[in-house]
């Protein structure tokens, strides 16, 4: 419906619409309205906008995170704006490419690690399809890094920090606040608490209260006051998903108290070098983890999920002539291998590479975040001219299994199925 209204000098005003049914908007279902606003002075057209907008509703409830009042699971990746020949930069060709991937490999869900994305990225996230844990430029305050960080290790309780801390939030949330596909807002990365934290905390609580915060490290924070975050960010979980980390412990990969996620896991194999030489089947051993990970989560009281580290290979190109090479630009630390020439970067941990090419973790990570899963794939006393019944596994958010179409080929030949009710997170044959 059309809504008017007058405005004078005030700097903001408040416009009000009544939407009625509106198709809502998940990660399955990513539906999108355009929203118009227009500014007329007597009745002449002075400025005309639109903009895609999505209806949908984030609650954190006990120790799940509900998206439109369905429970969600989160299977995705980590990742980091980076372009084999311009370095660290953002292009939306490869931002493109960086969402058709995570779709085809069955990802519902991106960690901006460790800064805001462009606003086109969630505008394709948004189209697309793919839930965001969008994360404030603040990182490794804490003293065990390489010394390049050391400037800011201290800066978590330093009131002369606090405006650096508050403004960058404010511009990330001012951004991306309409964007349907950022359902979390991450206060930083991998540091230890202080009061510059709790005012992030707090301030985002007074200006948005639509999406659940996160902090990494959640046990760093005084037993003594209430924690300045909803969901519990744990930093890879072993195979078992007990993990102690700052004194915060999660049980098979679940938490009681409220959502837990695995926001880096399964660090994709790219330190191991000799071994990954000698020893391809590492990567598939890798897959299998993931699987196994992933299986074991989906499955947990509070669990929420988890993002690989990490989506795309950490490498790129430098001119031979730039000035200071191997001085500010392409410094490593001591347990990373420098490489040769002119490339630089910290790991080649992405299943994609810095071109987007699909390595074999790729593949892997798209059978292990399937969203269908078959329980069963032999089948014992077969009887001719009898049914057979295939237990499966209906491992998506929103979409109920007669909404996709199945086809199986017999001899060469290909048939489909009609697809069978099952409702999501429900198992059926």
């Amino acid at each position: 419906r059309n809504a008017k209204i007058s405005i004078d000098d005030k700097d903001s005003f408040t416009v009000k619409n009544s939407i009625e049914n509106p198709k809502k908007w998940d990660a399955e279902h990513p539906n999108l309205y355009t929203l118009r606003i227009s500014f007329y002075e007597q009745d002449e057209l002075i400025w005309s906008t639109t903009k895609k907008i999505g209806f949908r509703e984030i609650k954190v409830i006990g120790n799940s995170l509900l998206v439109n009042g369905k429970p969600v699971k989160l299977r995705g990746a980590c990742r980091q704006d980076v372009h084999p020949t311009l370095g660290r930069v953002a292009t939306p060709e490869y931002e493109l490419k960086d969402v058709l991937l995570a779709k085809e490999s069955n990802m519902n869900y991106i960690r901006t690690s460790h800064y805001p994305p462009s606003d086109n990225f969630l505008k394709l996230c948004d189209e697309y399809g793919l839930y965001v844990e969008d994360e404030t430029a603040v990182c490794f305050v804490i003293d065990y890094r390489i010394k390049g960080y050391k400037i800011a290790s201290k800066s978590q309780s330093d009131p002369e920090y606090t405006d650096r801390y508050l403004s960058q939030l404010e511009e990330m949330v001012d951004l991306h606040r309409n964007h349907p596909s950022v359902i979390i807002w991450s206060i930083g990365n991998e540091s230890i608490y202080g009061s510059n934290f709790q005012k992030s905390f707090d301030w985002l609580r007074e200006n948005d209260n639509t999406r659940p915060v996160k902090f990494s490290y959640p046990g760093s924070t005084p037993d003594s006051i209430p924690p300045p975050y909803q969901i519990l960010s744990m930093h890879y979980p072993p195979i078992s998903g007990d993990l102690n980390q700052f004194d915060i412990k999660t049980n098979k990969f679940g938490y009681e108290k409220m959502p837990v996620i695995f926001d880096e896991w399964a660090h994709v194999a790219c330190y191991n070098n000799e071994t990954i030489i000698e020893d391809p089947n590492i990567r598939d051993f890798w897959g299998q983890s993931l699987d196994k990970m992933w299986i074991k989560t989906y499955d947990a009281d509070g669990g929420l999920g988890g993002a690989i580290w990490g989506m795309i290979d950490e490498t790129f190109m430098l001119p031979k002539q730039l000035d200071g090479f191997r001085d500010w630009w392409g410094i490593n630390d001591d347990t990373v291998l420098p490489y040769k020439g002119t490339t630089v970067g910290y790991g080649e941990w992405g299943i994609v590479d810095v071109w987007r090419r699909k390595k074999p973790e790729f593949w892997n990570a798209k059978k292990a975040y399937s969203p269908i899963k078959i329980l069963a794939t032999t089948i014992k006393d077969y009887e001719q001219g009898t049914a057979i019944d295939i237990p499966i596994y209906n491992r998506f958010d929103h979409t109920n299994l007669n909404e996709t179409i199945i086809k199986y080929t017999y001899n060469d030949s290909t048939a489909i199925l009609d697809a069978p009710d099952i409702q999501p997170h429900k198992k059926g044959v």
